[in-house]
């Protein structure tokens, strides 16, 4: 087509697709781009490493708003409008983009493909259901594997008011009373049995009689006695029956009318559908607003109480705020001037931590009259509660109270998905939905009620948000993005093969369980002949003496002859045990696997005395980023007593005794003086000699130390993701003092406390030093004090941090590392958020047998994960059996997860004392306390 022309249809039915993409060129002028750029003359080759294509097959006119917004807000070329099924081709199970449009920043582009790209994910708004019976296009889900949302048949299941109503009243979330008649039912709604939502069963002798069936009229008369309410609501229930159509709302006394409304809808129903009559539930009075009232707040997770309800006032403005044009009354009842009411539209999204309300809207409108979300514009949660007199925290709570019941209804309704329906796209599922809520006053307590649930207008809800106000809608539509670009990067890793080398100990059994869930196959390599994680992988073989590291060469020549005889083809080549990362990278090296760093970053980071040495170097770009050397701690590296005593004159004490090649702290001392200083050093040296010493602290490498000095600050942790040198995410983790002279650690809170724009200095400086010792590519962790001259790096991991770090960054950031290090490793460039919000605060205390004797409890480790399981606390389990040694190995961490630091700290010291672990020297408050100072230091 020409320039600025969007191309018609060729599909049937031509009238409907052709009427739909001529409405495209206002649409887009209307957000202000200028005509469409065709490049179909010429075929695009697109090569993008992050491997997304989200396709949108659907009419411009109700989600080009939603594909606009991908050009500002996510990767280039990561989302496709596709006016017309022919744009698209099958290729087995698989399905391909041959054209599409795009847009970025500035253009609308209508693309051609040279070699079509693979879908990630696929949205069908072209089902019966979602066009009105217009439109058929759902044989191209047939078979498909490729992640979608919904589905022709999930479409008759989520948006069947009585089968949603149904699963939520099962699983306790609130519901109105109701009743309701199927006609000729579809959906299994014997095997969801609620005894208080009885269903009568109506067939075609029913509907054609000319009389009212008195089965029907029976129903109605047995359910109306049971209701406190002085009006009902009768509603049709089925794919087609959306935005308030067939909605009627009746006296209670008047079963007559309520029997027609019925009988009249049962006329027009078809096979399948449902007809609901229901208790009529008024959101909650209209509280006085001058001056807001002190209403009492409790815990979101139960009704937020009130007190008892005094007249509204009488607002003679509230006729002009809000009158509109109505349709006409279907009842007449009289209605004064305040007679106002409001409906929640939550809208969920199925995140990979499971559901989450990512938006709170409002719609208001008269009680007589069904409010209409498309037909009414949506104001914020806030102004609403605003508009109704709920103070701050009442809002607050309030909206912590609607969001958690949303969130359980979307659960039940995915878990309703799983168990009872198959879809023709096995990977089809609901991955967002909208809730319409009413909030009741119910006697002393605000309860909401969830009265229907819809998937036909949540993209089009969505639209209208971003338009009418960005600052609600884009985080809705980003944490949608967010959703489909997990899923499709998850798409991305399966039937990949990993070579492992050195996969760890029991400690690690989760990190490949998470591995296993992304469909990636494993090959382990190990030096144990009955590994403790064999289970984990698809191929495992075992290299005799691959711990000892002194042969790490003689170990590559093995371990790539015998990969080599599995006649595999990896992917990647990767390890999550400290002592392997120099042997995994050459392994990777002589593979000559793509996705790698250099042998000599991971050599570089293995060894202090290197990265120290490295650092000390300025790189080209210290004119612009600021010189490295200002991250290096002083040190000296110890290799003869002449050493010692060059480190002396250079190193200022107190001073760390540190391994070069250690880690988890083993052999790590605070010394004050020369004297103690020697002393000390050569008693390690002969202690920690060989790796039977003490396993997994680097002992392998030899026992050589290093002299650095102490700097004074606070002690913080990086967690980071790089990919060819570009930030893909960083969070930051604040630790408590350590406790001396063996550097234990003791507690952590995620996130940090740090002010923001420390944050932003402290990862910008993590990277350049990565990248200044030729780490680019994967998962790292650093240690760091941030000292009054800036920070000072500690340590640096070249692999996936360890201990609880996955567990809360997952809670708290919806960041999961793991998957970022495998998608690295594939080279598949990950799509996070570099710098992700928090959700709530994690503190957490580090367990010590020789600080917690209750660790030595029989059954101790069991109580605690049952407790885990339950949600009660957080529990992290590094060890299962006691060890006496001088260095002494972290046992577990026990954390509460909490909105506020305040709420955290106070809940886990509550929690220590119940469990009898508030014990040490100093107590768990003396490093708790920390966390508190912190926090209130970076709020001056």
């Amino acid at each position: 087509g020409k320039s600025g022309q969007i191309p018609h249809a060729t599909t049937q039915p031509r009238s409907i697709l052709g009427e739909a993409v001529g409405r495209s060129p206002s649409c887009l002028e209307y957000l202000g781009y200028g005509e469409m750029e065709d490049r179909t003359a010429v075929p695009r080759e697109v090569k993008k490493k992050h491997g997304i294509a989200v396709c949108i097959l659907g009419m411009p006119h109700y989600v080009i708003r939603l594909v606009e917004m991908s050009g500002r807000h996510t990767p280039s070329c990561s989302v496709h409008l596709v006016l017309d099924p022919s744009w698209l081709t099958r290729e087995g199970n698989q399905l391909f983009l041959q054209r599409s449009i795009t847009f970025d920043s500035e253009d609308c582009i209508y693309n051609s493909f040279k070699t079509p790209i693979k879908v990630t994910y696929f949205i069908n708004l072209m089902t019966p259901a979602a066009s009105d019976e217009l439109m058929d296009c759902t044989s191209l889900e047939v078979g498909l594997c490729c992640p979608q949302s919904s589905s022709k048949e999930l479409e008759f299941v989520t948006n069947d008011k009585l089968w949603t109503r149904l699963l939520m009243a099962r699983d306790g979330v609130g519901v109105p009373q109701t009743t309701a008649f199927a006609f000729k039912p579809t959906n299994p709604y014997a095997e969801i049995l609620v005894n208080a939502l009885p269903i009568l069963h109506l067939t075609d002798e029913d509907r054609n009689g000319k009389e009212l069936p008195p089965r029907l009229k029976e129903a109605v008369n047995v359910f109306l006695p049971t209701l406190n309410c002085n009006r009902v609501v009768v509603k049709p229930s089925g794919p087609l029956w959306h935005s308030c159509r067939g909605v009627t709302f009746h006296r209670i006394e008047d079963s007559t009318a309520i029997c027609g409304a019925v009988f009249d809808l049962l006329k027009q129903i078809d096979a399948g559908d449902a007809i609901l009559v229901e208790e009529f539930l008024p959101s909650m009075p209209w509280q006085t607003l001058r001056p807001p009232r002190a209403i009492p707040v409790v815990a979101a997770t139960m009704p937020v109480p009130i007190v008892p309800a005094e007249p509204a006032e009488i607002l003679l403005e509230a006729e002009a705020r809000w009158q509109k044009d109505q349709p006409p009354t279907q009842t007449t009842e009289a209605l004064d001037v305040v007679e106002y009411q409001f409906r929640i539209r939550a809208n969920v999204v199925n995140t990979k931590l499971g559901p989450k309300t990512l938006f709170l809207g409002c719609s208001i409108g008269r009680k007589s009259l069904p409010i209409r979300g498309l037909g009414s514009a949506a104001c914020s949660f806030e102004m609403c509660m605003l508009q109704w007199g709920m103070t701050q925290e009442q809002t607050i709570a309030i909206r912590r109270l609607v969001e958690k019941e949303c969130e359980r209804a979307m659960a039940s309704i995915l878990e309703g998905e799983k168990v009872h329906f198959k879809s023709a796209n096995p990977r089809a599922q609901s991955d967002m939905l909208g809730f319409d809520v009413i909030l009741c006053q119910k006697s002393t307590a605000f309860v909401p009620y969830i009265i229907e649930t819809n998937d036909h207008d949540s993209i089009t809800v969505v639209q209208h948000l971003i338009t009418q106000n960005p600052s609600l809608g884009t985080p809705l539509l980003l944490g949608w993005y967010d959703t489909m670009f997990d899923r499709s990067q998850r798409y991305l890793t399966e039937e990949a093969w990993l070579l492992v080398i050195g996969p760890g100990g029991s400690t690690k059994m989760w990190v490949w369980e998470r591995v296993r869930s992304l469909g990636v196959h494993l090959i382990f390599m190990d030096a144990a002949e009955n590994h403790i994680l064999r289970d984990k992988c698809d191929v495992y073989i075992q290299i005799p003496g691959m711990d000892d590291h002194s042969r790490d060469a003689e170990h590559v020549d093995t371990i790539v002859k015998k990969f080599y005889e599995t006649g595999i083809n990896i992917s990647g080549c990767l390890t999550v045990w400290e002592d392997c990362v120099v042997l995994q990278a050459m392994v990777a090296e002589k593979l000559d696997v793509r996705n790698r760093n250099p042998v000599s970053a991971h050599r570089t980071a293995k060894f202090k005395a290197n990265y120290s040495s490295a650092l000390m170097k300025n790189t080209p770009v210290a004119a612009l980023c600021g010189p490295t050397e200002a991250l290096a701690v002083s040190s000296k590296l110890l290799l003869t007593e002449q050493d010692m005593e060059e480190a002396l004159r250079t190193v200022h004490l107190p001073a760390v005794l540190k391994l070069d090649a250690g880690s988890s702290a083993g052999g790590v001392y605070l010394v004050q003086t020369e004297d103690e200083a020697r002393k000390q050093h050569n008693r390690l040296k002969q202690e920690l000699h060989g790796e039977e010493a003490h396993g997994g602290v680097g002992l392998s490498f030899g026992s050589n130390f290093i002299l650095a000095e102490y700097v004074e600050g606070s002690e913080h942790d990086i967690d980071i993701c790089l990919f060819g040198g570009d930030l893909i995410c960083a969070v930051i983790t604040d630790n408590a003092p350590t406790r001396l002279p063996y550097f234990a650690e003791t507690a952590a809170i995620m996130p940090s406390v740090l002010q923001n724009d420390q944050q932003d200095r402290i990862i910008a400086l993590i990277v350049q030093a990565l990248k200044a010792i030729g780490l680019t590519h994967g998962v790292f962790n650093v240690e760091i004090k941030l000292t009054v001259t800036g920070p000072k790096i500690i340590d640096i991991n070249s692999r996936l941090g360890g201990f609880y770090i996955h567990d809360w960054t997952q809670r708290v950031f919806g960041v999961d590392f793991i998957k970022l290090m495998i998608l690295c490793a594939l080279g598949i460039r990950p799509i996070v958020n570099p710098r992700p919000p928090a959700k709530g605060t994690i503190v957490g205390l580090s367990l010590y047998v020789s600080q917690q004797p209750e660790l030595r409890s029989p059954g101790f480790i069991d109580k605690m994960q049952q407790l885990h399981k339950k949600g009660l606390l957080l529990y992290t389990c590094l060890e299962t059996e006691v060890v006496e040694q001088e260095f002494e190995e972290m046992f577990g961490t026990v954390g509460m997860h909490k909105p506020t630091v305040a709420e955290a700290i106070s809940s886990l010291e509550t929690t220590l004392e119940l469990l009898g672990l508030a014990t040490g020297e100093p107590e768990p408050s003396y490093y708790l306390s920390y966390f508190a100072q912190l926090a209130a230091f970076n709020t001056h």
